[in-house]
Order: C-alpha cells, then structure tokens, then sequence
C-alpha cells in the first residue's frame, strides 16, 4: 500500500491559528496521522468491498456480523463453563447449604432459649421470703 499524505498551506495555517508555536510539530504530527488512518481504513474498506468474495456492503457486513457473533459465542460459553464448572457448582451448592444450615440451627436455639426463658421466673428475695413464709404457715395449719 502507498500512501501519499498532502498537508497544504490552508492546513498549515489552520493548525497554526489553534496550536501555539510550541505545539505546531506536534498538531503537524497528528494532523498527518489523522490523514494516513482515514487514507488507510478508506483503502482496505474499498478493496474489501470490491473483491468478488464481497459481492457487496450487505454481504461484508453479515460477514463480521456473523463473525463476531461466533467470537462472542465462544467468550460467552467459556465465561459460562468456568463459572458453572463442577467445582464451581459444588462451591456454591457448600456454601448454600452451609448459610442453611447455620440459619435452622440459629432459629431452633432462638426458640429453645425462648422455651426456657418462658420457663425461668425470676422472683425478688422479698417475693422468696414471703412465699416461704406462706408455705411455713400452711405446713403449720395442717
């Protein structure tokens, strides 16, 4: 491929009117940089188009299309394989398990302390006392 760049006079001032003296080599550079892409990309886009491979645009286009539809395919399965591998899955299903298990067992000792704190009077000594006493006279009248 030959490529031939044409940076012309106008250019030249209109890049010197926006960039400082400092920047002008520097604004030329990407200038004929910009200009050396377009001319490329252009070029392979028209020799592309032309082959009789490619009949034309539409054909060129569900080319890629299809192309980068098998490469994302294969990205996506591997993506999914990897994540969803045996090793993977007995990860999750473990820690799936484990949470549930600490869950039902947190819930059963809530409700075995919850039964025994129903069960639990706590009484003053002053309320000891007189139930003691109270029990003394009945044992005293019979």
């Amino acid at each position: 491929m030959k490529m031939e760049l044409e940076i012309n006079e106008e250019k030249l001032l209109e890049i010197a009117q926006t960039a400082s003296i400092n920047e002008m080599p520097q604004a030329i550079f990407y200038e004929a940089k910009k200009q050396a892409i377009d001319i490329a990309v252009n070029e392979i886009k028209s020799k592309l188009v032309n082959k009789s491979y490619y009949g034309d645009k539409e054909t060129l286009y569900n080319e890629v299309r299809d192309y980068l539809y098998k490469q994302i395919e294969s990205i996506v399965k591997q993506h999914i394989e990897t994540k969803f591998g045996e090793k993977e899955i007995e990860k999750m299903v473990s820690r799936f398990v484990d949470k549930t298990f600490q869950e039902w067992i947190e819930k059963k000792i809530y409700e075995k302390l919850n039964q025994i704190k129903a069960d639990i009077s706590f009484y003053s000594e002053r309320e000891l006392r007189e139930e003691r006493e109270v029990e003394a006279e009945s044992n005293q009248h019979q």
